[in-house]
């Protein structure tokens, strides 16, 4: 329950399949993907670049490092032209985006911060259930 109250989030919107890093983890996503929940307070660095539909990928890596903190939500959208995460740029629908994460209705869809690798039990992960 620490875990989970004192944690932060990073919310991915608009994403295709994405080879996703966090930290010490890396893994494919599957289409249930939005991101990552109980993210230790610190400072973290991410990595993605964009799968096409063989599986392959053909864009360079994006990475940004972030900190997190308890009850945070971090909002970065794909951005399909540049092959890039970037911040929201409708400060309303961050917001209401924001307050959703908080109310726990994007949880399903929320990978939980692991060390090592994301919890593929979760769904949100490639090959998850």
């Amino acid at each position: 329950l620490g875990r989970l109250s004192g944690g932060g989030f990073l919310l991915l919107m608009e994403c295709p399949p994405l080879e996703f890093s966090l930290d010490l983890s890396r893994q494919v996503t599957g289409p249930r993907f939005r991101g990552v929940k109980m993210i230790p307070p610190g400072l973290h660095f991410f990595s993605a670049r964009a799968y096409n539909a063989q599986g392959t990928t053909l864009a360079p890596a994006y990475g940004q490092w972030f900190r997190s903190e308890a009850g945070k939500v971090l909002v970065l959208c794909w951005d399909a032209g540049t092959e890039t995460l970037r911040a929201e740029e409708d400060r309303e629908q961050e917001q209401r985006l924001q307050e959703a994460v908080v109310r726990g209705e994007m949880d399903a869809f929320l990978a939980p911060y692991a060390h090592g690798s994301l919890d593929p039990h979760s769904g949100a992960v490639a090959g998850g259930g």
